[in-house]
């Protein structure tokens, strides 16, 4: 019994809340895309995301057994993350169904800024996004997101060393560690996605099944120091870190306007 089963036998001791496990046959995916609705959670991968962004909501939204996670990258195969460890996706844009039930958008940095000029990536996370029952990102995937028209108006936030760049992009800035506007999920900087993970299974299967998923995660953090957010930081730590992405938010900011005129 691997860790799934056991999380979802463990789980369906609460029988009116457990959820069926869904068999999604490999080869439904390893071609042509069938019409056959599908829950499916698509977690987009491209070069240079960073890994926790990723990880951490995966592991929650595995738990989500009546879905299936599929990462999804221009072409399947190994990506490289922006600390050299390579994730194997499992699915290229071109063959992940039209509609699934949640699009996530991990962040990164140059990664990021790079996956939002690729004209194909920037067309899959637009045509996905338009159609999931949950658009979701992590970091600077909100950035993303927003870029592809998604976050038109909408709250959201992202790492707060950029957050207040998502109104170049048409959304409104929040200050939280998650942030929900109807079916857009946005989460903070990089730990938050474990935040946003557990706020996606709240909306899908309710608090019940999410306090039980925590628990079995043993989601109970207590950092070592209480310094995770600008307020509760020192200004010359702040300062030091806003140095270091001042290209960065350059690069993002010039981009925001070059498509404002097209």
């Amino acid at each position: 019994m691997d860790r799934k089963e056991f999380l979802s036998h463990s789980i369906a001791a609460v029988a009116s809340l457990a959820l069926p496990k869904l068999e999604l046959p490999e080869k439904d995916f390893d071609g042509q895309v069938t019409n056959e609705p599908r829950k499916v959670i698509a977690m987009v991968v491209y070069p240079e995301f960073t890994v926790l962004d990723l990880i951490g909501p995966y592991q929650f939204l595995s738990a989500l057994t009546d879905h299936r996670v599929l990462l999804v990258s221009k072409k399947k195969g190994l990506v490289t993350s922006d600390t050299g460890l390579a994730v194997q996706t499992d699915i290229a844009f071109k063959n992940c169904p039209k509609e699934v039930s949640v699009l996530f958008i991990p962040g990164g940095t140059n990664g990021t800024l790079k996956a939002m000029k690729d004209p194909e990536t920037l067309s899959f996370v637009k045509s996905r996004g338009a159609r999931a029952d949950y658009v979701t990102s992590v970091c600077t995937g909100s950035l993303l997101l927003a870029a592809a028209g998604l976050l038109q108006g909408k709250q959201a936030t992202a790492h707060w060393l950029v957050r207040d760049l998502l109104k170049d992009f048409g959304a409104v800035p929040v200050n939280k560690r998650v942030v929900i506007d109807g079916n857009r999920i946005t989460g903070a900087g990089v730990s938050s996605g474990l935040d946003l993970g557990l706020a996606i299974i709240n909306q899908i299967a309710g608090p019940a099944y999410a306090k039980q998923c925590q628990l079995w995660f043993e989601y109970d953090p207590k950092p070592l120091f209480d310094s995770g957010s600008r307020e509760k930081s020192k200004p010359e730590d702040v300062r030091m870190l806003e140095s270091m992405v001042t290209e960065f938010r350059k690069d993002l900011k010039l981009y925001a306007k070059a498509r404002a005129r097209k």
